[in-house]
């Protein structure tokens, strides 16, 4: 008689269904949480420190700049873009870029500067005749 499964395909069925059951049962272990070491920091918060060699008050300074997704910085700092032409509107202490405004330069992925009374605001750019579209919007004093 015949045996219906050849020995050299057993071999492979097996070999798949085994795969698979190793697969499924390491997936169903759920990943141990991180064991939290002094003060309620995770251990491998504490492996970043101890890797970079950070002290307390690198620590400290790192958390004061610290603002969790979705929350506002308390201020907010205009500072000049130098010579790009632009001010970028900074929040404090994150230092995230809020914003940048163009003023002294063409901006084509917001439109200022191609038309309308944007490009009339650049028309004055122009020295000894040459098209100048850019400036350098130096110190910032938003006040006057």
């Amino acid at each position: 008689m015949r045996s219906l499964i050849q020995p050299r395909r057993l071999r492979y069925v097996l070999a798949v269904i085994l795969t698979l059951v190793a697969i499924l049962a390491a997936c169903a272990q759920p990943a141990p949480a991180p064991a939290p070491v002094a003060e309620g920091i995770p251990a491998d918060a504490a492996g970043v420190i101890a890797e970079r060699g950070l002290t307390p008050d690198d620590v400290y300074a790192a958390v004061k700049t610290y603002m969790p997704t979705g929350q506002y910085d308390p201020y907010i700092m205009f500072s000049s873009g130098g010579q790009s032409g632009q001010v970028l509107v900074i929040g404090v202490p994150s230092m995230r870029i809020l914003k940048v405004l163009a003023v002294f330069t063409p901006e084509p992925w917001q439109g200022y500067g191609y038309g309308g009374a944007t490009n009339k605001t650049l028309e004055g750019g122009y020295v000894n005749g040459n098209e100048i579209k850019w400036g350098d919007t130096h110190h910032p004093n938003l006040s006057e």
